[in-house]
Formats: C-alpha cells, structure tokens, sequence
C-alpha cells in the first residue's frame, strides 16, 4: 500500500510512506521539504530567554513552550473564553500559536530524522 500525506500551511510538504512487509510492519519514511514556514513575529511578552525548553523523549529532544510562556497562553485563552480580548491580545494570541505550529513542525521533522537513523543512541 503507498500512500501520500501532504500539508499546505507548510508550504510544499509531502510524507510519503510505503507499508508492507511479510512478517513485520515496516514505514518507510520519504520526506520533501521545500520551505520552511516562516513566523511573522514574536509576541511582545515573549521573553528573549527561557522561552523554550528541551525535553528528551525516547533519545530524541522536543521543544516546547516554557512555563512562563505557556502561563500566558493559558490566561490569553482563559480571557478569550470569559471575556473578549483587546486586538492587542488576539494579535499576541496568533503569534503563540504560530510559534506552537513552528516548534511542532520542527519536533515532527526531528522526530522523522530520528527514526530513519540506525546509529546507536550516545
């Protein structure tokens, strides 16, 4: 069975993955990146340093948000949901989640590499 994923928001992005093996599942990954995405701007809060932190899962690091950052996500969308966010805060609001959609492009692509590797883990 060969199959085809591609994601638009990512500019020209395919995953191509072909299944099969007689006593085994087998994925073959094939990736065609041609852009990156790129960010239009950081949100003002967004602290210079400390904003992201490296978490090893399974050998592989993942970046994610930091807790402060991801404190002020959490009142940016508590906000939304009990009141109506100023155009200053909906436009902060964007920006954080362009930088989520970044840092998971940039986990899924490290992830891919991790798994085509067969060198041992240091």
């Amino acid at each position: 069975m060969f199959s085809s994923i591609e994601d638009p928001s990512f500019g020209n992005f395919s995953l191509d993955f072909l299944c099969y093996d007689r006593a085994r599942f087998t994925l073959n990954i094939v990736m065609t990146i041609s852009l990156l995405p790129k960010l239009r701007s950081f949100p003002q809060s967004l602290p210079l340093e400390g904003a992201v932190r490296i978490e090893l899962v399974e050998g592989v690091p993942i970046f994610r948000a930091s807790g402060i950052v991801q404190s002020r996500i959490e009142a940016l969308l508590a906000k939304q949901q009990d009141d109506t966010l100023t155009p200053d805060e909906e436009e902060e609001l964007d920006c954080y989640e362009d930088i989520d959609d970044y840092l998971s492009f940039v986990n899924c692509t490290v992830r891919n590499m991790s798994i085509s590797q067969t060198e041992p883990v240091i």
